[in-house]
């Protein structure tokens, strides 16, 4: 986790608290997107005449999708999926960053880019358009999936930036014992 490896890049000596949980009991959640302002959306625009297709409402996609608020509406529409590609160029955040938010819109440093938001999926989708307000525009993904996460930390490479949302997330905070 990129927290521990921060904590372990200090020192060797480094304590680093833990939290365990089963499979069973851990969601992982993704991490939604708002792009404010988007001064042009026109080639979002079209990219959604021609991929997606116009939803009645706003729904959580499922993997391999993302729904689009642009333009007053929601939207569903594919991401490219090229042949060969294994996680974490795989998961639909790498797939939405290399075909949408950086040739679309040009997002192409998401960790760096102060248009660029990242808002847990636990916030309804709703309130998700509201964030992206008469400027901007949002995009919801599914979840990346529990097999994928250790399938790149066994390869020993790095998940995309802000790919994912645990939950339940470990208390935290101080405690004060008088002895």
């Amino acid at each position: 986790h990129h927290r521990s490896a921060a904590a372990l890049a200090v020192g060797p000596d480094t304590t680093v608290l833990v939290a365990m949980f089963p499979d069973d009991a851990v969601r992982v959640v993704p991490f939604d997107r708002v792009v404010r302002p988007a001064s042009d959306q026109s080639r979002l625009e079209a990219w959604l005449a021609t991929h997606g297709t116009p939803l009645p409402g706003p729904r959580r996609p499922a993997r391999g999708e993302v729904a689009v608020w642009c333009a007053a509406r929601w939207w569903s529409a594919p991401l490219s999926h090229d042949e060969g590609l294994e996680p974490p160029a795989s998961l639909d955040p790498a797939l939405l960053q290399a075909h949408v938010l950086g040739p679309l819109l040009d997002v192409h440093d998401p960790a760096g880019d102060p248009r660029l938001a990242f808002v847990p999926g636990t916030v309804p989708l709703a309130e998700l358009a509201e964030r992206a307000g008469p400027d901007g525009v949002a995009f919801a993904l599914a979840g990346v999936a529990l097999d994928d996460i250790r399938r790149v930390a066994d390869a020993g490479a790095t998940m995309p930036p802000k790919s994912t949302y645990f939950a339940p997330k470990p208390r935290s905070g101080c405690l004060l014992v008088h002895v």
